[in-house]
């Protein structure tokens, strides 16, 4: 399956004249689902007619503080909604937006805790939540460096807590899980799309060496992984890294041929058109 035959795809999850649905047969629109249909088509030069109005619907759900909702009925300060919508809003040069974004990525703070024998972790590292008034967790941590990077934000105390608390969180020799590493003193399983979304992350910001050991891991688990997103991510991760990703995208080329749980998702369809894209866009 080509990149064109994947954007024509996607098109059946457009709702006409607003956003993107993860599942057919829904019809709200979620801004996370359009951030990543419009890079996939953008990425590799299509400009679908959807284009301008799902954008034009994303641009719609950012709020008057940067933040931006996760569709028309869900409000609030979403972390990872406001991060994914300025790496499109960066790719595109919608630079007031974009900047929206940004400050409220900068002003908005995970909550700090006393430390607790729960989790082996550093607990007054400020990262992000995935919600306002709630713990940091790796994800949406990850997601807005990724929506900070390559701007001035870059060399802020703020963006360095949170290379600091991605760190702290990677299980050793392992990876990350989504949230914590540890619970009770026993490492929790690492998620091959989760250690490849803070891989990209912490690109460039710490020394390989220190990611070594769970970069391998990373590479040999993703050859089982019956999972078209972690595929799609461990191929990205992989390209900015400029490591051999021959067997990772043939998999996923091979899943993709087989149809059967990627049309069921278009998160998943579009993160494979992006991965298997010649442009990069992290």
């Amino acid at each position: 399956m080509e990149c064109v035959d994947i954007i024509r795809a996607l098109k059946e999850f457009w709702i006409p004249g607003k956003g993107f649905v993860y599942q057919k047969g829904f019809n709200q629109p979620q801004s996370e689902a359009t951030v990543w249909a419009c890079l996939a088509s953008l990425l590799i030069g299509e400009k679908p007619d959807y284009i301008e109005a799902a954008i034009s619907w994303l641009k719609s759900m950012q709020n008057d503080d940067g933040s931006v909702n996760v569709n028309s009925i869900g409000t609030g300060q979403t972390v990872w909604a406001a991060a994914q919508f300025a790496i499109l809003m960066n790719f595109i040069g919608e630079s007031d937006s974009l900047k929206k974004a940004r400050d409220f990525l900068m002003q908005a703070k995970g909550e700090t805790f006393e430390q607790h024998p729960f989790a082996e972790q550093d607990n007054s590292i400020v990262g992000w939540a995935w919600t306002k008034d709630s713990f940091s967790w790796v994800e949406p941590t990850a997601w807005a460096l990724i929506g900070l990077k390559n701007s001035s934000y870059q060399a802020s105390d703020r963006f360095r807590d949170g290379v600091r608390l991605l760190v702290d969180r990677m299980i050793p020799g392992n990876g990350w899980n989504c949230g914590v590493k540890n619970v009770y003193s026993t490492d929790l399983i690492p998620f091959v799309d989760t250690t490849a979304l803070a891989l990209l992350a912490l690109h460039d910001q710490v020394e390989f060496t220190s990611v070594a050991e769970v970069f391998e891991v990373m590479e040999t688990t993703s050859l089982t992984a019956n999972s078209v997103y972690a595929l799609a991510m461990t191929v990205l991760v992989m390209k900015k890294y400029k490591r051999d990703f021959t067997e990772q995208r043939n998999r996923l080329v091979e899943f993709l041929g087989d149809g059967t749980e990627i049309y069921m998702n278009s998160h998943h369809l579009a993160f494979a058109s992006i991965a298997l894209a010649e442009r990069e866009i992290f």
